[in-house]
């Protein structure tokens, strides 16, 4: 199914924190390993006299995850990041215009919209594959429109398969969103690691990318495996990050390797959030 590992992160500035792995699979069988499950997406807006659309502005970015089926994941993901992408000002005409900042759409509102999606999805895919249709989405980020930090958790259930239910989840007491499988089991991993260290070092905020990494080396999971993937939500961007072993250094995007699979197009290089990355911990943490 996948897993995704969601918190607030303070070790030197607030923001949220996600960590995925990147597996597919049906049953016990794994089917691909190199699959994206966490994207920063961003809404644009164009000024009127822009007619042609050639100077984007960016309204917000924020970041979005998926678990369970991933052809309803991706799809969703591909149908919202296109509707953000062209957003148009609403000039009212009978009554006196609001200020700018007051039109802003907050994540909720984002949330909303991803449930149309999901829904359309759900019910089309569900018509001839009902087994197919459990899925779960998260959205985090800081919230211009109300000036916060929000996760939001969609997702359907066995007993109401056809309905994504929309949950607010408040992880700002030192708590975690967890989607896909083994929620329990990855909890536990997450407190009994964070026991292991001193509160608010680095190896204490980041307990579910050790914990994760962790259960991607355990080859009697199949449902969760594959590479790594981060993605980290400020007040200012969302961006995802490329990971790295420490020695020797190998910079991987979801498994493709940075300097060697993936380097130039054309006379430009081919950067992953400008370059940042983070090392892969090992079971004892960042040393």
């Amino acid at each position: 199914m996948t897993s995704i590992i969601c918190w607030r992160n303070k070790e030197d500035f607030d923001s949220i924190w996600a960590v995925s792995d990147s597996r597919v699979s049906s049953g016990s069988n794994v089917m691909i390993d190199n699959c994206p499950k966490l994207f920063p997406i961003t809404a644009y807006t164009f000024e009127s006299s822009d007619y042609l659309k050639t100077h984007p502005k960016v309204l917000f970015r924020f970041g979005f995850g998926f678990a369970g089926s991933t052809l309803i994941g991706t799809n969703v993901k591909e149908m919202l990041s296109s509707f953000l992408s062209n957003l148009s000002k609403i000039n009212y005409y009978d009554v006196p215009d609001y200020p700018t900042d007051k039109k802003m759409p907050s994540l909720m509102d984002v949330a909303e919209l991803t449930k149309k999606i999901g829904d359309i999805y759900i019910k089309s895919l569900g018509l001839l594959f009902p087994k197919n249709t459990r899925c779960e989405f998260v959205i985090f980020g800081y919230c211009k429109s109300e000036g916060r930090y929000l996760s939001i958790k969609l997702s359907n259930s066995p007993e109401s398969p056809a309905e994504i239910k929309i949950e607010e989840v408040d992880i700002s007491d030192n708590s975690y969103l967890i989607l896909g499988d083994r929620k329990d089991y990855i909890e536990n991993k997450i407190e009994k690691i964070r026991l292991k260290f001193e509160s608010d070092t680095i190896n204490w905020w980041r307990s579910p990318i050790i914990v994760l990494t962790s259960l991607l080396k355990d080859k009697s999971v199949n449902s969760i495996g594959g590479y790594l993937q981060l993605c980290i939500a400020t007040r200012l961007d969302a961006r995802t990050l490329f990971l790295s072993t420490s020695e020797p250094f190998d910079a991987r995007f979801v498994g493709f390797k940075l300097f060697k699979d993936i380097i130039t197009l054309g006379g430009y290089s081919i950067n992953v959030s400008g370059g940042v990355g983070m090392t892969i911990p090992s079971e004892d943490g960042w040393n």
